[in-house]
């Protein structure tokens, strides 16, 4: 698990006040902050990364032939980007990618507040055993306010977890 682990970028997330990309104004997207020290995000050449939460708000358009990119909004133009409001940071493990891990747990989130630790192992959410889910689906789930009860497996012992989730970012 540490070899895979250090693929990961590391950053701060965060928003920030808002900013254009053509015409187009994006208000309070979230932005990762690069802390790299080596890799594609280190040496001052980024500022922050939007990430795909930008592009998810419109129809891209490679054209080639002309050397540009065409964007057009979508109908997820004007929803809000959310981030994860659970506070945990989540790695999907298995041949099958449907065993879920805690990697890390945000101080002070509801994650933390309800005691889940770093390598705990999530067996189900809201009463759907994990297996039912992509690692997609559950950070789409996570970034719903209201209640989560999770099932999470720590050692020999099994506990209901029951998380009040809120916007962090």
């Amino acid at each position: 698990m540490g070899d895979a682990l250090a693929a990961f970028h590391r950053g701060v997330v965060g928003r920030t006040d808002g900013f254009k990309i053509g015409s187009y104004q994006i208000n309070d997207p979230i932005v990762s902050f690069s802390q790299d020290t080596k890799g594609a995000m280190a040496g001052g050449q980024f500022e922050a990364n939007i990430g795909t939460q930008i592009m998810n708000k419109f129809k891209v358009f490679l054209d080639y032939g002309h050397s540009r990119i065409i964007l057009e909004p979508n109908s997820r133009f004007a929803e809000t980007i959310d981030w994860d409001m659970t506070g945990l940071s989540v790695l999907a493990e298995g041949s099958d990618f449907k065993t879920f891990r805690v990697h890390s747990v945000v101080e002070h989130s509801p994650s933390a507040d309800a005691g889940i630790h770093k390598e705990d192992l999530i067996m189900s959410v809201n009463g759907r055993p994990a297996s039912d889910f992509m690692l997609a689906d559950l950070r789409e789930l996570f970034k719903k306010p209201g209640d989560c009860t999770l099932s999470i497996k720590r050692g020999q012992e099994t506990l209901q977890i029951k998380l009040k989730l809120k916007r962090l970012i």
